[in-house]
């Protein structure tokens, strides 16, 4: 075995791949440890150059916030605070509604709980089928904004007017005689609609109060809140909505039981369940009045807020909605 030296061109080249191997590793320790520094690699090793913000190299580094992943930011809670209010107030109105109804049209004189689901069958699937078709129509002619106002205030000037002005006067609206008569000449099975005939009255505003559960909640309050929340804020925050329910019914229990304690504080001779239905049909109004001060907030604050609300999505073509099998 005979040693021969390195040549002059092999040494030259070990250096080089040396002085290569040890830029490099420098470069890579650097870029972990200051990632708005950068390193240029020359015939005599790595160099520092300074840190600038002109090339696409290097990372700008956002402040990190404070506050916990799961809270809402400030954009956010415009849109959430007034949405919850709304869906508290519908709710403490359906609650009220939903109690009052039952018990209207089971003490009506000739009636029972038997009438029930007469009343589910011949006047409220009707109720439905025609408030989609007028549904329909506003829909093609108003805006959402109009609709929404269009329905809340006619549910409310008829739970107005049922109480101050139809509940009084339901002595002589009501065809007492005219039902007797019948109930005379037909069978025992046409009980229960003739029952809905003889208090026609009480049937509508069972009708009228089980669409406020169908109408205001699944069609418009459900409709403005996904015009203005993003899927992924909907599947953060429409479960708090489940939440703001569960009270609403605490309350609107509490104001039913504070009712019914007033109706021993009534004159002698006086109608308790008329001053009854006054107390409560008059909080359903003033709750309703602030469902619409808060629909009006959220379309003059709200919706015109860009960063609430993309609104390119707000200017596409309304599709025109028709009735048909």
């Amino acid at each position: 075995f005979v040693f021969s030296p390195p040549s002059r061109h092999s040494l030259v080249h070990r250096n080089l791949i040396s002085r290569s191997f040890e830029a490099n590793r420098a470069i890579s320790s650097a870029k972990t440890t200051n990632q708005f520094g950068s390193f240029a690699v020359g015939r005599r090793g790595a160099r520092e150059v300074s840190p600038t913000y002109a090339t696409n190299s290097q990372i700008e580094e956002k402040p990190k916030s404070n506050a916990p992943g799961w809270m809402p930011t400030k954009t956010e809670l415009k849109k959430l605070l007034p949405l919850g209010l709304m869906f508290f107030c519908i709710l403490f109105n359906y609650t009220i509604l939903r109690d009052t109804k039952d018990v209207l049209v089971i003490t009506a004189p000739g009636s029972g709980a038997e009438v029930i689901p007469f009343l589910k069958t011949y006047v409220q699937l009707p109720g439905a089928i025609l408030f989609t078709v007028l549904y329909s129509k506003m829909s093609n002619r108003m805006s959402q904004k109009q609709v929404f106002n269009t329905v809340l205030y006619s549910f409310l000037a008829f739970f107005a007017s049922f109480a101050f002005v139809i509940y009084p006067n339901s002595g002589w609206l009501h065809p007492h005689a005219f039902v007797d008569v019948l109930a005379t000449k037909l069978p025992a099975s046409f009980s229960g609609p003739l029952s809905i005939i003889r208090n026609w009255s009480f049937a509508l505003f069972y009708m009228m109060a089980e669409l406020w559960g169908s109408v205001v909640v699944s069609v418009l309050f459900w409709g403005l809140s996904n015009s203005i929340m993003s899927v992924n804020e909907a599947k953060r925050y429409y479960p708090l909505f489940g939440l703001g329910a569960n009270v609403a019914l605490i309350f609107s229990g509490q104001y039913v039981r504070f009712v019914s304690s007033m109706r021993a504080n009534l004159a002698p001779g006086q109608d308790a369940w008329g001053a009854s239905l006054k107390w409560l049909m008059s909080a359903v109004v003033a709750s309703g009045a602030v469902i619409g001060a808060t629909h009006q907030h959220v379309q003059r604050n709200v919706m015109t807020d860009p960063e609430c609300v993309d609104q390119s999505s707000l200017k596409k073509a309304k599709t025109k909605t028709s009735m048909g099998l």
